[in-house]
């Protein structure tokens, strides 16, 4: 998401790519068109599912789901809502991908700016929240760190295991394909892997935490490897192996849904993510936020300027959301109003954009 602002560096495309470049959605100026779609749209999904606006999506608790039938709102919030934020993860680690192929000076300047900001988002939460003693129900060492890699916990995890993946995919630039493939398959076993030993044991529910940094390691060998083989020309939708692959991620996201809704609902998932079943932690979500990505790129058409303003504030939704959405509650409360979920979904987003608007021009070092 935070990579996704510096698309117009993209532009410096090299020669060796021209001759895919009709068939990407990279256009005269070297833009991923799709990439503004997403950007536009997946936040106000992320948005969607924190206000649970098409319905609860904690399984009605760690006792309830034993009675709980597989749902509609479960299907819109687990296999459609849950993509977004893989979805940034891609986009931004293949950008960086492209970027950092031929300039290994950018990895640093890309840190430098991904400390900023989840530093500065960070505090921000804590002060929000009232300080670190609130933070912290124990202070020790284990505890300090999930709150460091959790982001409070809260959707600033985003950024900290986006660094981490980041400082992963600049080693991972330099590896030989044949071994990139290799770690994929290994991060691919570590999604059936981790959700095994968190039901076979009480003592390591944080590996399927939605902050876990594991959960996304899949997604910097999706992004390495795509930069790769698009810089040969070897990726294009009219290779038969193309459609193969998109049919693949098909059948992977359908049957791995109807299974993990199966195997996957445990109420030992209720403990670090209020959830039943792990929000990410699942190959069904690896797989339909590849295929997305993948589709996204062969996006040609320019976007339209709404969609291009949606797309430049995306950042600014997804960390103002979380403050607008408790401020939003407690005057509400104080007021002794209430309002139907779509009307405060929309306030929420307006809100929000309205606040990254002012904000984006008055911080510096791209902390909006």
């Amino acid at each position: 998401m935070v990579l996704l602002q510096e698309r117009k560096n993209t532009a410096g495309c090299r020669d060796s790519e021209m001759s895919i470049k009709s068939e990407m959605s990279s256009g005269r100026n070297g833009f991923y068109y799709g990439f503004d779609y997403l950007r536009a749209i997946m936040p106000i999904g992320v948005v969607a599912l924190h206000m649970e606006v098409f319905g609860r999506h904690t399984l009605h608790g760690p006792q309830e789901y034993r009675s709980h039938i597989f749902s509609l709102p479960d299907l819109i919030n687990y296999q459609v809502l849950c993509l977004a934020v893989p979805i940034f993860f891609l986009v931004s680690l293949f950008l960086f991908s492209e970027k950092a192929h031929n300039n290994r000076g950018y990895f640093l300047r890309r840190a430098e700016r991904l400390v900023y900001i989840y530093i500065f988002w960070l505090t921000l939460f804590i002060l929000w929240r009232g300080g670190m003693h609130r933070m912290l129900p124990v202070y020790d060492v284990k505890h300090f760190v999930i709150l460091v890699m959790s982001g409070g916990p809260s959707a600033f995890y985003f950024f900290f295991s986006l660094l981490f993946l980041t400082c992963i995919a600049f080693f991972a630039l330099k590896l030989p394909r044949r071994i990139l493939w290799l770690f994929l398959a290994v991060s691919v076993m570590l999604l059936w892997f981790m959700p095994y030993l968190v039901f076979r044991t009480d003592l390591y529910s944080s590996l399927v935490a939605a902050w876990n940094p594991a959960n996304f390691l899949v997604y910097v060998f999706v992004a390495v490897l795509v930069s790769k083989y698009r810089a040969h020309s070897h990726f294009s939708p009219s290779l038969k192996s193309f459609r193969i692959m998109m049919l693949v991620l098909t059948l992977v996201f359908l049957s791995s849904s109807v299974f993990e809704w199966h195997w996957m609902v445990n109420e030992r998932n209720f403990a670090s993510n209020q959830h039943i079943i792990p929000p990410y932690t699942r190959l069904s979500v690896a797989a339909g936020s590849s295929l997305i990505f993948l589709l996204s790129l062969y996006i040609s058409r320019p976007p339209a300027s709404w969609i291009k303003f949606l797309s430049d504030y995306s950042l600014g939704l997804y960390c103002f959301h979380l403050f607008i959405i408790e401020m939003n509650d407690k005057i509400m409360s104080m007021l002794r109003l209430s309002a139907n979920i779509a009307v405060k979904f929309l306030m929420v987003l307006i809100v929000s954009y309205a606040f990254a608007y002012f904000a984006k021009r008055a911080f510096s070092k791209g902390l909006v």
